[in-house]
């Protein structure tokens, strides 16, 4: 619902206030139906970025070689969003290929985007604390949160 509500137009916000108690039991059907499953998730996930804040993008760079950029990577191929390049810190993943695609070091960014008109960077990042150091260093490039990149993870 907040993903068709997001395609439609609808704009949202962090509130300061609790507006809703959440009630968390192991019968929840996110905790026991398959259609629910991360792979699932992943593949609605990348059907909205798809038509959402991909769409028109030239080039898509996939901040994260590991499980979730892997993940995410598949379902956005599918899709047909020009993913060009991922990029990493560890240094084992460097230099390597993932998905036919090339995986970067952080430095290489601002080089890759200039190759294209609109590129997009998606952060799929999944270890505890990432995304905070994604975001430091794309700020850091000078790119926009919800314009320029997205945190996916």
């Amino acid at each position: 619902m907040w993903l068709r509500l997001y395609l439609a137009g609808a704009r949202f916000a962090k509130l300061p206030e609790v507006l809703l108690e959440w009630r968390e039991t192991p019968e929840r059907l996110t905790r026991r139906d398959r259609r629910y499953s991360l792979e699932n998730f992943m593949r609605l996930k990348a059907h909205y970025l798809s038509r959402g804040p991909l769409a028109g993008r030239d080039a898509v760079i996939v901040w994260g070689a590991g499980m979730v950029g892997r993940r995410l990577s598949k379902h956005l191929l599918r899709l047909g969003v020009p993913l060009v390049a991922f990029i990493d810190i560890d240094p084992r993943k460097i230099g390597r290929l993932r998905r036919g695609l090339p995986i970067l070091p952080p430095s290489e960014l601002p080089v890759w985007r200039q190759r294209y008109t609109n590129p997009a960077v998606l952060a799929a990042v999944g270890a505890r604390g990432a995304r905070a150091i994604v975001r430091s260093r794309l700020e850091g490039f000078n790119l926009i949160e919800g314009g320029d990149w997205w945190g996916v993870a």
